[in-house]
């Protein structure tokens, strides 16, 4: 039952690294072999110099919030190094990266690192027990770029990698540079999953890998002496076991060596309950805490009645730290998984789940306290709830001794091996009867509504009805159509977590929210377990009404092609508005985007004031920068509600203005490009985030000059092409006709479409670059002439994307000074200020939007054609799951268009929700299940063929053709199919019938599990299915 003896170097390196040739893996294995990335560790040596700890795996340790208010945590961790006892030289010690996430379900949204409170420390034993203190002039922190776009960074073993990686990249040289971390308590959305850095790691419940690493300047330095590290992350209160590695790879003698010190803490604080809204959401990028706008009854006796209001639908549990139960994988002493036949067992990780036995509870009464009276239990929507349990642990023999484990069994559904997690479904009515869609009378739970509380109450006395459910896995338009034939009765339940899932409403009138304003309210929930004791939770909901404030800007030309911006808004007005306080549990968050393609902004510009006067420190607020579809850039700032201001002439005075009392002011510059002499409009939009959005735009007016340090190289001028959606992807094979613009008669209008007769024809090379220039006309990219305007136009675009048909105006600046020269730019200038062109002389980018498919998989039960030929798809209609085939369709006698590819027959696999890009496959690129878009398809016929239904519902026989348009547009041919449809969105819906014979459920909602760094693997939920990513911010959960 051990992993295979072959394998050498498991748990210390990790990288598998095998003794011979003929490695392989025992069956299943969730890490790969990776026999030749690195070099085999020098015989005779296997001392493990690293450890990992934290002072958090004491008992009675108190985690600290890292700013009072935050409800953000420091966990400390210390990693020791010690020499080795032989006295071997080691050097060139380097901790590649120092990576965390949760155990549950692989989540990196919950614990990460913040420069403001890493409080890293680097000692050495400089004599016994005297440490001394390793200035930071002798190393670089940065965060861990997982993507290692530069060559020099893809060889850790590069002994120049201190200069190579860090210190010598610049944006300007077309490699990201390496960054600082990110800074303050809020979590920095986004900030480890931009595209130029994690954008592999596209899990749902994951953004990014948050890492960092350390890079000690002088290679040759050896480390003699014990060696301590001591830094913190931060933590957001979201109760789960977390797992913090450190790869290291150190020189011994000249050969390198790997060792992967790890270690786990518990993050639970006691919390065993949970209450959220959108948990259906809990983990994705959309998770957003607002009440859904819509009708709800008038008053709780007269449900039919219905007006305008707000609902909230949500998901509360107890006796366990999650909602679904949390496993680890068995391992041996080596750290190898225990295996059977079936696939490996799971083991249970103590305090997480299922807590305390309930068998002795009977009833177990749950309580929810709304924000007020005016709030109610909405009956009109299902109103239900589950145990989740496990069954009895197997006896199995690990390394002599006798253990209690689950066996699993994989899921071919999923891919996952699983253990059997039970699900049992209970109703919940007023009385405690309740008959199903036979007629079948059964026994339900309870509830009854007074003075703004509910109070459920469920029997666990083994006669409660057990229900078969269906409908959307991600737990909202949940159906509970029938008692279940084969197991009636939820027997008595012990080590169980108890769900629940309601929803509650306000009308609008009861809210009486003001225009324009928002409130954020809390329900609070507590399960009484009798003896045992209780446990309680809380959740925010927040109901928007109109735009809150509207934002103002203003900005202007600064010199040296210079706009300086300030966006104000006033968060004293917003505070009263919403009639409450900002505090340091929410943030402000605002959004800039530029609408000029040569401007970007200056990164290191952004500084916050209030009132003007105060200047608010940078532990208080994040940045995080992107790019529109169309190459644009834009900025998102998140400014803690607890933000303050400081005196910046008297460090003293105790005069801190708020949010609460002041107005912000948000300061930037950005920098413009184009050609020297010309006036350029600058169009900048800002937007005020939240429930709803409110926006401001500026226009300003630039007067190019020629820089006083400037960045644009004479003589050659270069165009990159890129993909819209992935900014660091570059596309090679775009072509470019290129033609000069008569600038001598200012009275000629610039060419509005593809010119006719162009200069030439050039093609992006293998890293999407055009490199025009003087000289020769044969040679790639030149042919041009100085000081000259020239208008690129796309003509063919690469392979799977749409045509820009934008002109991209430009020139290649001289180095001469001639009077010929000054006369061509002069009349250039003129020119481009007369008709008002975005022309450059420095590099620019051209952005192309990939060509997307997209179409729906639905019951076909829920799809309705109208009187009126229009189709109605009902909620809950969409199904998660399909796997499809797509076939290009290459007639024998089709001959390609002059510029256009031989069509090669070619055939691709999508699963829905799919995130692997291959040559023979493509990824689900829409996040909802049910929903599926592929891009990157060439221009051509298609077939479309479901190869597998969703789980109970038969597959579809039909094929289906679709065709894509040079222009990008997408064209069905399936009119005639009885389960082929259109909505009146555009989008193309195919139904699947119900199978005949409907098996029980198996149990188990929405949960992946993620592969994480080197050879890592969350092991922590017992039973997964396809759905939504998780992982409840605690903010949001306790």
């Amino acid at each position: 039952m051990d992993a295979n003896t072959k394998v050498s170097e498991w748990k210390n390196t990790g990288e598998i690294q095998c003794k011979d040739d003929d490695c392989t893996l025992a069956p299943g294995k969730s890490i790969e072999a990776s026999v030749k990335t690195d070099q085999p560790v020098n015989p005779g040596f296997n001392e493990t110099l690293l450890t990992k700890s934290s002072p958090a795996q004491q008992d009675g340790y108190v985690f600290k919030e890292a700013a009072p208010g935050s409800g953000v945590y420091k966990v400390p961790w210390q990693i020791d190094f010690t020499p080795p006892k032989g006295g071997q030289p080691i050097t060139d010690l380097f901790l590649y990266e120092d990576w965390v996430h949760g155990t549950s379900d692989g989540n990196t949204l919950h614990m990460w690192y913040s420069r403001d409170y890493l409080d890293l420390k680097l000692e050495e034993e400089t004599a016994p027990d005297t440490w001394t203190t390793i200035t930071d002039d002798k190393y670089t922190v940065v965060e861990a770029d997982r993507n290692n776009p530069s060559d020099g960074c893809k060889n850790e073993t590069n002994p120049n990698r201190a200069d190579d990686c860090y210190a010598g990249l610049t944006t300007g040289n077309g490699t990201p540079a390496a960054r600082p971390l990110p800074m303050g308590t809020e979590y920095p959305k986004g900030w480890y999953h931009e595209s130029d850095r994690n954008s592999a790691d596209s899990y749902g419940n994951h953004d990014g890998a948050p890492a960092f690493r350390i890079v000690f300047k002088n290679s040759e330095r050896a480390f003699n002496k014990p060696l301590r590290i001591t830094y913190n992350t931060l933590c957001d209160g979201a109760p789960d076991r977390y797992h913090n590695y450190a790869k290291f790879r150190y020189m011994v003698n000249g050969n390198p060596r790997y060792e992967v010190p790890q270690t786990d803490i518990m993050f639970s604080q006691g919390n065993a309950a949970g209450k959220m809204v959108h948990a259906n959401r809990d983990g994705e990028a959309s998770w957003h805490d607002k009440a859904e706008s819509g009708m709800v009854p008038a008053d709780p006796s007269d449900p039919n009645n219905k007006v305008d209001g707000w609902t909230a639908h949500w998901r509360v549990w107890s006796n366990g730290v999650k909602s679904w139960w949390i496993c680890d994988w068995l391992t041996d002493a080596n750290g190898n998984q225990v295996w059977n036949a079936d696939g490996p067992y799971k083991v249970e990780v103590p305090g997480m789940s299922g807590i305390q036995d309930l068998s002795g509870v009977n009833p177990i009464t749950v309580t929810d306290t709304l924000p007020s009276d005016k709030w109610h239990l909405n009956t009109s929507k299902p109103v239900f709830g589950w145990f989740v349990s496990m069954p009895p642990k197997e006896n199995v023999t690990v390394d002599g001794t006798t253990v209690k484990a689950w066996p699993t069994t994989k899921n071919l559904y999923t891919n996952n091996y699983e253990a059997g997690e039970q699900w049992h479904a209970f109703k919940i009515s007023q009385d405690g009867t309740c008959k199903d869609k036979n007629d079948v009378s059964g026994k339900c739970a309870t509830y009854r509504e007074s003075g703004g509380q509910i109070v459920f109450t469920i029997p666990n006395d083994g006669a409660l009805s057990n229900w078969r459910y269906e409908g959307d896995p991600k737990n909202e338009n949940m159906d509970l159509p029938e008692i279940n034939a084969e197991e009636p009765i939820i027997h008595k339940q012990g080590n169980s977590i108890i769900v629940l899932e309601f929803d509650t409403y306000i009308t609008k009138a009861d809210a009486n929210l003001p225009d324009n304003s928002a409130e954020q309210v809390t329900n609070r929930i507590k399960f009484d377990f009798a003896g045992l004791g209780s446990q309680s939770a809380s959740g925010t909901t927040t109901l928007a009404k109109g735009d809150v404030v509207k934002p103002s800007k203003r900005g202007y030309d600064a010199g040296n092609n210079l706009m300086k911006y300030t966006v104000e808004v006033d968060t004293k007005t917003m505070a009263e508005k919403r009639l409450r306080p900002f505090t340091a549990s929410e943030s402000l968050t605002l959004e800039d985007q530029l609408g000029s393609p040569n401007a970007e902004y200056v990164r290191d510009s952004f500084s916050l004031t209030m009132n003007h006067s105060q200047t608010v420190n940078q532990q208080y607020w994040t940045l995080q920068f992107g790019r529109n579809d169309n190459g644009t850039a834009r900025v998102t700032i998140a400014i803690r509600g607890d933000a303050q201001g400081n005196n910046p002439y008297w460090a003293d005075d105790l005069n801190h203005l708020t949010l609460n009392d002041a107005t912000l002011q948000l300061h930037y510059n950005v920098q413009v490009t184009g050609v020297p002499g010309v006036q350029r409009t600058i169009s900048n939009t800002v937007r005020l985030k939240g429930s709803t959005e409110s926006a401001f735009t500026h226009e300003g007016f630039v007067r190019i000059v020629k820089p006083n340090a400037d960045a644009g190289a004479t003589g050659t001028t270069v165009l990159t092409k890129r993909d819209s959606t992935n900014v660091t992807a570059v596309l090679p094979g775009a072509k470019f006709s290129v033609c000069e613009v008569p600038t001598g008669d200012l009275n000629t209008i610039p060419p509005t479409q593809l010119c006719t007769l162009p200069i030439a024809t050039y093609t992006t090379k293998e890293r999407g670059k055009i490199e025009f220039r003087p000289g020769d006309g044969d040679t790639s990219g030149a042919g041009l002439n100085v000081n000259t305007l020239y208008v690129a136009w796309e003509s063919k675009a690469p392979a799977g994307y749409r045509l820009d048909a934008t002109p991209h105006y430009f020139y290649i600046a001289s180095a001469s000074n001639t009077d010929e020269d000054k006369s061509a730019l002069q009349s250039l200038q003129e020119y481009v200020a007369t008709h008002e062109l975005a022309a450059t002389y420095s590099g620019f980018d051209v952005y192309d939007m990939p060509i997307q498919v997209s179409w729906g998989k639905v019951n076909a039960a829920k799809v309705t054609v109208q009187e009126n030929g229009s189709v109605a798809v009902q909620g809950g209609a969409f199904l998660p799951g399909s796997e499809w085939e797509i076939t290009r369709q290459c007639p024998s006698d089709l001959v390609p268009q002059s510029g256009e590819d031989q069509c090669t027959k070619q055939v691709w696999t999508v699963k829905d929700d799919g995130t692997t890009e291959g040559n023979a496959q493509k990824a689900d690129r829409d996040p909802a299940s049910g929903y599926i878009t592929v891009a990157g398809l060439p221009a051509g016929t298609y077939t479309l063929t479901e190869t597998k239904a969703p789980q109970d519902y038969r597959q579809g026989n039909g094929s289906y053709t679709f065709t894509i348009n040079p222009d990008g547009t997408v064209q069905w041919e399936n009119a005639d199919d009885p389960d082929f449809h259109t909505t009146s969105s555009g989008l193309h819906v195919v139904g699947n019938h119900k199978a005949t014979v409907t098996l029980p459920s198996a149990g188990g909602r929405g949960m992946h599990l993620m592969a994480l760094g080197i050879a890592v693997v969350a092991a922590g939920m017992c039973l997964a299915v396809v759905a939504s990513g998780r992982g409840v911010k605690g903010r949001h959960a306790a």
